[in-house]
């Protein structure tokens, strides 16, 4: 782990071409995704868990093979709320975007993200704002119904008032049917 962390330590925060790399060399490493996360979760706070959750993402979008679990979840869920570095927390949001939470989150586990994802979707930075609702629309059909009724309202807000990269991020999650679950909220206010 002591390599890997100072191949991540050789990213500046801008050219990714060393963390493409570091990425293709753990495609066939089956701990690569524990290894990322134990490295973010020991230091949030540290540029590292930047290099570290990108690569992370890098390898959830790219290779079906790599999933995240509860337990990883979990840490990446404390990382989200620990870090100080918006890109850590932009990653992070990502890639859970590409988790079957129904399936892998209990609904205690679901609204326990709900809480870090209603964090930051407060951020400062609009993609930050944008992913986390992203995160809040995935997760609202399986929370409780008074939860459910509070991200629907947080979304329609961001989708009347919001900058124009979140409402992007809400049309690409309407479409995909992300969002089916407000019509039942809808339906219920009514």
């Amino acid at each position: 782990m002591t390599s890997l962390r100072s191949d991540l330590a050789h990213y500046d925060g801008r050219h990714t071409d060393v963390l493409e790399r570091i990425a293709a060399s753990l495609r066939d490493d089956a701990r690569a995704i524990q290894r990322l996360v134990d490295i973010a979760s020991g230091s949030p706070r540290d540029r590292v868990a930047v290099a570290a959750t990108w690569v992370l993402l890098r390898l959830c979008e790219d290779h079906g093979s790599f999933s995240l679990d509860a337990p990883t979840i979990t840490r990446l869920r404390a990382v989200l709320t620990a870090t100080d570095h918006w890109e850590t927390r932009l990653h992070i949001l990502q890639a859970l975007a590409n988790v079957d939470l129904a399936a892998v989150l209990t609904r205690t586990q679901r609204e326990s993200l709900v809480a870090a994802a209603r964090v930051t979707a407060d951020d400062d930075k609009p993609f930050v704002r944008a992913w986390s609702l992203n995160l809040l629309g995935l997760l609202g059909g399986l929370v409780s119904t008074r939860q459910g009724a509070e991200i629907a309202r947080l979304i329609a807000a961001a989708d009347r008032n919001g900058p124009a990269s979140i409402r992007a991020r809400l049309r690409r999650l309407r479409k995909v049917g992300g969002l089916d679950w407000m019509d039942a909220i809808e339906r219920h206010n009514a």
